[in-house]
């Protein structure tokens, strides 16, 4: 069944693509046949995706509709162009709030710009233009990469990482969850983050959120090979409580073991209470 629902979603999304090119490096387009997205054309990653097809995981995209509810405030960590961000705002509705980081300064530029055109600017979209990780600090150098946008490391990750990146070199400022969600009368109900690998310090960095919010629930992208010891990072994620969840190709989810888990290349999971 779930995997017709997604056939479906995808086709009517398809259907409904539509894109008009503004300037040499800005597009809108028209996603889930709703949403106005402005792109970077020349983005070879995820860009081709939302100006044709006019969706982008389609798996995960579903996943979040059984998870987000009214009201819920939202962290999305690795925001990009904003595709999450406009789904996650509609979904939470006038109630709730989307607090997006996108620390490539043209792409949070972007996000604001789609947020405008939906509506979602103010009080429902809050576009910060920071890396998150566990600590604040300032001026990291971070690789970009010419014709992958979502494809940005820390310099200093990349060894860790394994990864050889070979592009523009810019500055940037880290903060920390603890340290932006600072008001105690601050709920958090949902963090949503892809982050490149950077997911481990960013949980590091958000202990006191959960603290208050301890029935807060994650949405999160665990490759191994990015992580110095995955297996403690996944038991570090177990350790609040939540249960965990495959997010599968049709947008149903699955219990995954610890083990399991490590020995994939790369899963999207769910941490839920």
């Amino acid at each position: 069944m779930s995997a017709m629902v997604k056939a479906e979603l995808e086709r009517f999304a398809r259907d409904q693509a539509f894109v008009v090119h503004i300037s040499l490096r800005n597009s809108l387009c028209r996603v889930l046949g709703k949403y106005k997205l402005y792109v970077d054309p020349f983005d070879t990653s995820i860009a081709p995706s939302l100006m044709m097809d006019g969706i982008w995981e389609s798996w995960i995209t579903m996943a979040l509709t059984g998870i987000v509810r009214k009201g819920m405030n939202v962290v999305n960590v690795g925001a990009n162009v904003g595709y999450y961000a406009m789904l996650l705002a509609d979904m939470v509705g006038s109630g709730g709030k989307v607090l997006a980081f996108e620390p490539q300064k043209r792409l949070a530029e972007l996000i604001r710009m789609s947020a405008h055109a939906n509506g979602f600017y103010g009080h429902r979209v809050d576009v910060r233009a920071f890396a998150v990780g566990d600590k604040n600090r300032i001026g990291l150098k971070m690789r970009l990469n010419s014709t992958r946008n979502g494809y940005a490391f820390i310099c200093d990750e990349l060894e860790l990482k394994h990864v050889v990146q070979d592009g523009e070199e810019v500055l940037v400022d880290q903060v920390s969850l603890d340290a932006e969600c600072v008001s105690a009368d601050e709920k958090v109900d949902l963090v949503v983050m892809d982050c490149e690998g950077s997911e481990e310090r960013v949980w590091d960095g958000m202990q006191h959120l959960l603290d208050r919010n301890p029935q807060m629930q994650l949405v999160l992208e665990f490759t191994p090979m990015f992580f110095s010891a995955p297996r403690l990072f996944a038991k570090k994620l177990m350790g609040r409580g939540h249960s965990m969840f495959e997010i599968c190709e049709d947008g149903t989810l699955a219990e995954i073991a610890i083990d399991e888990l490590c020995q994939r290349y790369q899963t999207n999971i769910a941490l839920l209470k």
